[in-house]
């Protein structure tokens, strides 16, 4: 039987019935082909809806071809004429590109970009801009849980009554290192008096700690019933006790350093809450506000958020919280406003709350029962006896002792600055008012006594190198001495990266200039060679796109054969049954020629492009620069073509000129559009994808681009006016392959019924 397209489908045919799923006796009984006859019946309405779905498909062809050329377009727009490409044509800057070379014995020190019609020199950098800085150490905060001291001393009678006296576990995370010891393992035992159990506490925790971290690292303290240890090398090295019975008073997380997952409770003590929640101020900046069981954690992230003007780090391993002013200048700060700042990041030292031990540390030999007999010494008025001075004596105190000899003269000498964490020292009278280190050298602290050889420390050493645990430096800003066309000129600057006259000059070291030769002096020349390379480029781009325009729509159709003109047609499914790949493939590609054949569009969109180049003052212009159009009899299309060297010439002599060419804009306040701006308000014209003002050929085919020019175009909605048609022919067609099947089927069961009769009478009739 024959085969006929399965009207279900949408495809031109197939090897399916043409019953498809009706329930049908095909010329059984008849003999006809009763297939072939209802596909002869309805082969008009197949014709027709084969010619619409090769319409179909040619204008698909349209559509890919048509998009193929908005995108090339959209491209070139994107490389040479948008704002965020490195190859923007449009950009007045890309043109004007300079290789700034610095000059002379300190040209390392100092940087520039950029170009200027002005002499300039750098004569002298004598400061540097900064950020204003503001660093602590923990463990000056005096914060709970941050000393490695018990709160108080071991309860003996505590830990004897609770049965497992010898299990009691002391643990430790040492640099990473986890370990635990019971107090049986340490030699301690419940019926020793709580003075030789405190005792061979000390002597096994501290045999245990060095047999199993090293020798030297950590000691281990009991004086008063407190246990408590100290790091050798602090900052080099982390401890925390991670677990330890309440009797023995050590509070678990106790460290040596900060652990910033701690609540501000533990921290403070809750007590400082009892107020309710505590506001974080800092320049003059709320960051919020925070009540006890807010962590180290949540004020730091929360101050790195604000709009203070700083940023907050902490390391674990320096036990150091620094703060940085975002700004850079004299303009930086970094100032707590009172409140929950200051008892967070500023420790309550001072010459009230630091010790003469803390200051002095080893600069001095101290006798055996920490006390020192001290001289003040002054270069220009002699030597005054303080006294006896012990470790425990406060800086304050020693100053008040200075203060009172020869009649009060020294009593303002030696000056605390609470903000910066320093002290400074004053001059005395008009010829030694010099301050800090001059005025410092002037002065020191001697061991009292006889005998020439006294060991001394200077004011220099003691006051000025003096680790208070805090340290607060204002920003700064640059200091130079520039000389601009024969004008030497002072500058202060907030930053170490300036703009004289065109250049950006960015100091980078100190220097101070005796000579013309160690003055920075600075050369430029115009960097030709990027901005020759992407104009050489645009032009082959540029070529190539309007070759493919004038291709798309100068290309005529491929015929069958020149006598008929019979053109080639969109192949159907059983067309392609005998055909090979290849042969499919190269029938297609004739098929497809010339599909976008006398567009009017795109003529017109080729002819604008070509006008752009060819014709007026910019046509005029490109050749002075190297720049000419050509009629390229091969391809039938107008090309641009490129002299390199005259093109580097004119970069070179007036960048200005090429730049005012290629990127002046009457948007820009110009008279006149130049090169790109002309070639842009063409292609706007065409391909802009803005659903707002959509382009010629994108309205007409949509563009990837463009989600809505997708499904929004010209060229669909043919296509879904064709896709109505075909779905309407089909529905005919199966409405007619419906009535034919009907009048086949009863003809079939008419005959089938007359062969059964036929066969009964022969059979009645005895077989004659």
């Amino acid at each position: 039987m024959a085969n006929v397209n399965d009207i279900s489908s949408n495809s031109y045919d197939s090897s399916s019935s043409i019953y498809g799923s009706r329930n049908v006796i095909s010329g059984l009984a008849s003999g006809m082909d009763t297939e072939a006859l209802i596909k002869n019946s309805v082969s008009g309405y197949q014709a027709k809806i084969t010619e619409l779905q090769q319409k179909q498909d040619k204008l698909n062809w349209k559509v890919d071809a048509m998009r193929g050329i908005i995108d090339d377009t959209i491209a070139l727009s994107g490389k040479y004429i948008s704002y965020t490409s490195k190859t923007n044509l449009y950009s007045e800057s890309f043109y004007t590109r300079t290789i700034t070379t610095a000059n002379g014995v300190n040209a390392d020190k100092v940087s520039a970009t950029g170009r200027t019609g002005s002499q300039v020199t750098i004569d002298s950098v004598t400061q540097l801009a900064s950020q204003a800085r503001y660093s602590v150490n923990v463990s000056a905060l005096k914060l709970n849980g941050n000393s490695m001291t018990g709160s108080g001393a071991i309860d003996w009678d505590e830990l004897k009554s609770t049965g497992s006296f010898s299990k009691t576990k002391i643990s430790f995370n040492f640099d990473g290192v986890y370990k635990s010891f019971e107090i049986g393992e340490l030699g301690v035992s419940s019926d020793m008096s709580d003075e030789d159990a405190s005792a061979a506490l000390k002597n096994g925790l501290q045999q245990k700690l060095n047999e199993v971290y090293g020798s030297g690292k950590i000691t281990v303290d009991t004086t008063g019933g407190r246990l408590g240890f100290s790091v050798t090398s602090a900052g080099s090295h982390t401890l925390q006790v991670t677990g330890g019975a309440q009797a023995l008073k050590l509070e678990n997380g106790l460290s040596n350093y900060l652990d910033t997952d701690r609540t501000l409770g533990a921290l403070l003590g809750e007590s400082y809450f009892d107020s309710g929640e505590q506001t974080l101020v800092i320049n003059g900046v709320e960051i919020g506000t925070f009540d006890k069981d807010a962590t180290m954690s949540n004020v730091l992230k929360a101050i790195n958020s604000s709009d203070a003007g700083v940023s907050v780090t902490f390391s674990s391993l320096t036990g150091e919280i620094a703060f940085t002013s975002k700004e850079v200048g004299s303009a930086g700060r970094v100032e707590f406003g009172g409140g929950l700042a200051e008892r967070l990041f500023r420790p309550e030292s001072g010459p009230s709350g630091m010790t003469v031990g803390e200051l002095l540390g080893d600069k001095l030999p101290w006798s055996e029962d920490g006390t020192l007999n001290l001289n003040f010494a002054s270069a220009a008025n002699g030597k005054y006896n303080l006294g006896s001075v012990s470790k425990s004596t406060t800086v304050q105190e020693l100053i008040d002792k200075i203060g009172t000899v020869e009649g009060g003269r020294f009593s303002d000498m030696i000056q605390f600055d609470r903000v910066t964490g320093t002290y400074s020292i004053h001059g005395l009278d008009s010829a030694h008012s010099e301050l800090d280190e001059t005025a410092a050298a002037r002065f020191s602290l001697e061991v009292a006594g006889s005998g020439a050889n006294r060991e001394s420390v200077s004011f220099t050493d003691v006051f000025l190198q003096a680790d208070t645990g805090y340290r607060y430096t204002a920003g700064q800003d640059a200091l130079v001495t520039a000389t601009v066309n024969g004008k030497t000129m002072e500058l202060s600057r907030s930053g170490n990266t300036f703009e004289i006259d065109g250049l950006s000059v960015t100091v980078k070291e100190l220097f101070t200039a005796s000579t013309e030769e160690e003055k920075v002096s600075f050369t430029s020349t115009t960097d030709t060679k990027e901005t020759i390379e992407t104009i050489t480029a645009f032009v082959n781009d540029y070529n190539a796109l309007l070759e493919k325009i004038h291709k798309g729509f100068a290309t005529m159709p491929a015929e069958k054969s020149t006598s008929s003109h019979t053109k080639y047609e969109p192949l159907t499914e059983s067309d392609k049954k005998d055909m090979s790949d290849t042969a499919i493939a190269a029938y297609e590609e004739k098929a497809k020629q010339g599909i976008l054949y006398q567009d009017p569009d795109l003529s017109m969109m080729y002819s604008r492009l070509v006008t752009a180049v060819t014709t007026g003052v910019n046509a005029r212009d490109l050749q002075s620069i190297g720049i000419t159009s050509a009629f390229d009899i091969t391809t039938q299309t107008t090309k641009l073509e490129i002299d390199e060297e005259k093109l580097k010439k004119a970069l070179e002599d007036d960048p200005d000129m090429v730049s005012d060419l290629f990127a002046r804009s009457t948007s820009g306040g110009a008279s006149s559009d130049g090169l790109m701006a002309t070639i842009k308000t063409s292609v706007d014209l065409y391909v802009n994808t803005s659903s707002a003002s959509q382009g010629v050929l994108v309205k007409k085919a949509g563009t990837k681009l463009s989600s809505v020019s997708l499904l929004q175009n010209d060229w669909q909605t043919q296509l879904d006016k064709i896709q109505e048609k075909i779905e309407s022919w089909q529905t005919k067609m199966s409405a007619r392959v419906d009535f034919y099947t009907k009048q086949y089927t009863a003809l079939e069961k008419l005959i089938n019924n007359m062969n059964n009769q036929s066969s009964m009478l022969s059979g009645l009739q005895g077989g004659y």
